[in-house]
């Protein structure tokens, strides 16, 4: 089932003075692939749980629209949208058993109890419970009620399964069995799922697609990979990544060069070259920017270096004077600041790097980004 929303919006009553409204979710567009798991990613406080909710129905949208596939489900009550949704902390009925609570969407719509009792040993099979069909959910783990949850939403074959931070309750090890089974689940049904989560590590790994937001506006919409690799913005580049990516303050200086053929044009009458400069560093001999990224970059510019652009070399062309060095595994985490630059940043480079706390190291740059001052990516 393809879900698309449309200049979609939600306000809610201000509790602050002089303020009428809050706006939660501002005017977003999105698709949602028929039968894809897409992540709704972002900080609290973003509008991607008040999204969601707007989908399931349980809140009623300011303006926009809801399609699912060819229906307009905008009006339309949670109970007739075909859809199966898990809440964080898992709303199971405690007095029932796991056999029961699977069985109560069918029990509530009025299917035969022998009917409804198969079809629940059947999700039991799929999440790995039927063992414990005849526990109540105060006799199982988090993991396991968790599990419970997910089987009783896709019990009835809902269009759309919805799952709002269902792995926050669980410990770090259980996150990442339980991640795994829900993506297993969603690939065995083909159900349309959207799975909403202010943890990256969770997004990447198991969405087909991330809609990243930020202050209820969409901010990049695509593969996990493209948007890692291609972030829109500065907001994207920072929210994703791990440790975080370097964001180093940088001052753009202008040359002009000799006279072109036409001295008449004021955009063309001279050959300009910039470079960027990083504390006492220069970032880049020439970096020939268009008309327009002059305008920009003479402004505020900030040069974005993910930890693993680095490339230690004896001969590189950047200094960085090397504070702490952390053994991660087959890596090294460099701590380490910039000639000139009073700030701690953070490189991963291969163990056997030659580099050693309190001393200089060289590197070059594989990659970089650079941003504006309001964060938009310039190139």
């Amino acid at each position: 089932m393809e879900i698309k929303l449309i200049g979609l919006t939600k306000e809610f009553e201000s509790r602050k003075k002089g303020e009428k409204y809050v706006t939660a979710v501002d005017h977003i567009d999105v698709l949602i692939p028929s039968g894809k798991l897409v992540c709704l990613l972002g900080p609290s406080g973003c509008g991607k749980s008040t999204t969601l909710y707007m989908i399931s129905g349980l809140h009623k949208p300011t303006d926009g629209k809801i399609i699912f596939g060819d229906k307009d489900v905008t009006n339309t009550p949670p109970e007739k949208r075909g859809i199966g949704l898990v809440f964080q902390n898992y709303a199971l009925y405690p007095h029932m058993t796991v056999k029961e609570n699977i069985m109560f969407p069918l029990v509530s719509r009025g299917e035969p109890k022998k009917v409804a009792a198969q079809k629940a040993l059947d999700m039991a099979k799929l999440v790995g419970i039927e063992e414990y069909m005849d526990r109540r959910p105060g006799q199982m783990s988090g993991g396991q009620q968790q599990r419970v949850a997910i089987a009783r939403a896709i019990v009835k074959t809902p269009d759309v399964l919805l799952l709002d931070e269902p792995l926050s309750n669980l410990d770090a090890r259980l996150r990442i069995t339980t991640r795994e089974e829900i993506r297993r689940i969603q690939k065995e049904t083909g159900i349309t799922t959207v799975f909403v989560t202010h943890d990256q590590e969770e997004a990447m790994s198991i969405s087909d697609e991330i809609i990243v937001m930020s202050l209820g506006k969409v901010q990049q919409v695509g593969a996990p990979q493209d948007v890692y690799n291609e972030p829109k913005n500065q907001f994207v580049a920072e929210f994703l990544g791990t440790p975080p990516i370097n964001i180093v303050k940088a001052n753009y200086i202008e040359e002009e060069t000799e006279e072109l053929e036409d001295p008449e044009d004021p955009k063309s009458a001279k050959k300009v070259i910039g470079k960027l400069m990083f504390g006492e560093q220069e970032f880049v001999d020439d970096i020939t920017p268009t008309f327009g990224e002059r305008m920009i970059l003479t402004k505020d510019t900030r040069i974005g270096i993910r930890p693993e652009f680095f490339e230690m070399n004896p001969n590189g062309k950047y200094v960085m004077n090397v504070v702490h060095i952390e053994f991660i595994g087959r890596d090294k985490n460099v701590v380490f600041t910039l000639p000139g630059i009073d700030k701690l940043y953070k490189c991963i480079v291969p163990q056997t790097a030659d580099i050693k706390e309190g001393e200089e190291a060289r590197f070059n740059l594989k990659r970089y980004f650079i941003f504006d001052m309001i964060g938009r990516r310039v190139r």
